[in-house]
């Protein structure tokens, strides 16, 4: 992590984070349905800025925050100025190992473009491993178009995602989905959102056909 071997670059990072998901979360609050949520764990949730706004709109939620340890500091103090921390957990520790268990959905956002396809394998590797059979992952990313014809910002993000980590790229729809089946994951639901980032809604190969919970 970033934040273990350069605190100022990752205290960096964290906010940048924390910025695009103050305009990205009240929008993806609104279009999942999460009415149906008990326990939701942010997987790489930085300060917790996505997690406070799907929790400031739906009381019925709970949050789990997982990150480095050396940013729980943070979104504890973020989420408690927003009178949220009594309803969530923070638990420190890498995803490239394990995630918390007990949680029926599971969240990660701009956490895969990080990574090459291997690493993005045990990402979600290991929150297949901690999820209940009939639990469900939101994957919140950018999709680049199969002509090429996609917004000059997410090229961008592209190159450079491969010049600060080496091997992270953004990707295709049809990428995304080989990265899914090859870690057992059916995307059960694919939205578009204004911001053109998508949800992707998954759930375990296993797990019996059922509604999707999102709203158009």
């Amino acid at each position: 992590y970033v934040s273990s071997s350069n605190p100022a670059a990752g205290t960096a990072f964290t906010r940048a984070l924390a910025f695009y998901s103050r305009l990205q979360g009240p929008i993806v609050a609104a279009k999942y349905d999460f009415s149906a949520v008990n326990r939701l764990c942010d997987v790489g949730g930085g300060s917790g800025t996505l997690l406070a706004e799907v929790l400031k709109a739906h009381p019925n939620v709970n949050g789990v925050l997982f990150e480095d340890p050396a940013v729980l500091a943070a979104a504890k103090e973020n989420l408690a100025t927003q009178g949220l921390a009594d309803r969530c957990e923070f638990v420190g520790g890498n995803f490239l190992e394990s995630v918390p268990t007990g949680c029926d959905h599971y969240m990660l956002q701009l956490v895969l473009h990080d990574w090459s396809d291997d690493f993005c394998a045990t990402i979600l590797s290991s929150v297949k491993s901690a999820m209940p059979s009939d639990g469900k992952l939101l994957v919140i990313e950018g999709v680049l178009e199969e002509n090429g014809r996609d917004p000059w910002t997410l090229r961008a993000s592209d190159l450079l995602m491969l010049v600060l980590t080496g091997s992270g790229r953004e990707r295709t729809r049809d990428e995304f989905v080989v990265l899914f089946q090859r870690t057992g994951f059916r995307l059960a639901r694919d939205v578009t959102l204004p911001s053109l980032a998508h949800i992707f809604e998954l759930v375990p190969v296993d797990q019996s056909s059922a509604s999707s919970s999102l709203v158009s």
